[in-house]
């Protein structure tokens, strides 16, 4: 009986130490708890990535690159351009607190590439454009394709120093924007000139002011 308890004793020991040790690589060993923008999201190329430990860690890398924080809250802005494709996977690197490392990728979608400038590609109507038919304008709209999807955009239609009350509207491509005319004064004719006052600026932040001009023909 005495035996069996020592027994029993030793065995219950060497489990305790198993489980101690177990228990300390758990508690010094860190993995990412989330990122944000989430895994698989649509990104642009210049995103600010937040990555979210569940123990503090150290020397955070992302391609190499490192990443700015300290703790469990971790941030990385690089250029993912350098990527050269849409899908594109990050690898995410760390020290523990143990001084073992740990590593993780982690993949996106990229929808919009930072290239620095901002640029009209195409208009209609064309800047310079003469004798623009006034009614298929107030018909058709008119439309302006830029170089790189747009966060945001303004555009002011001005008509002999008088403001129109013209809609906007992005494509889902973020890259083309509609004009349609609202309520109000319509688009004057016999030779006017009309100007539209663009602001816009992208995902990366870039930004750009631009003006296209164009005169309506004379009313027969």
């Amino acid at each position: 009986m005495r035996k069996a308890l020592q027994t029993l004793a030793i065995l219950m020991a060497i489990i305790a130490v198993v489980w101690m040790i177990g228990c300390s690589e758990e508690e010094t060993t860190a993995t990412v708890l989330a990122v944000n923008p989430p895994e698989g999201s649509k990104i642009p190329a210049c995103a600010e990535i937040i990555i979210t430990f569940d123990k503090p860690v150290t020397g955070v890398t992302v391609d190499s690159i490192p990443a700015t924080g300290s703790g469990i809250s971790w941030k990385f802005k690089g250029d993912l351009t350098r990527k050269g494709s849409k899908e594109i996977s990050i690898r995410i690197a760390w020290i523990n607190e143990d001084g073992s490392t740990g590593i993780k990728s982690i993949s996106y979608i990229i929808e919009a590439y930072d290239n620095g400038v901002i640029y009209i590609v195409s208009s209609r109507p064309k800047d310079g454009e003469k004798d623009v038919d006034y009614i298929m304008l107030q018909l058709d709209g008119m439309e302006i394709q830029f170089s790189v999807p747009l966060k945001k955009v303004d555009v002011d239609v001005i008509a002999n120093g008088e403001k129109l009350w013209w809609g906007v509207e992005l494509s889902d491509d973020k890259t083309k924007v509609f004009l349609w005319l609202l309520k109000g004064p319509d688009m004057p004719y016999d030779s006017s000139e009309v100007i539209l006052e663009i602001t816009a600026e992208d995902f990366c932040g870039n930004k750009g002011e631009f003006k296209i001009t164009f005169t309506t023909k004379a009313m027969e």
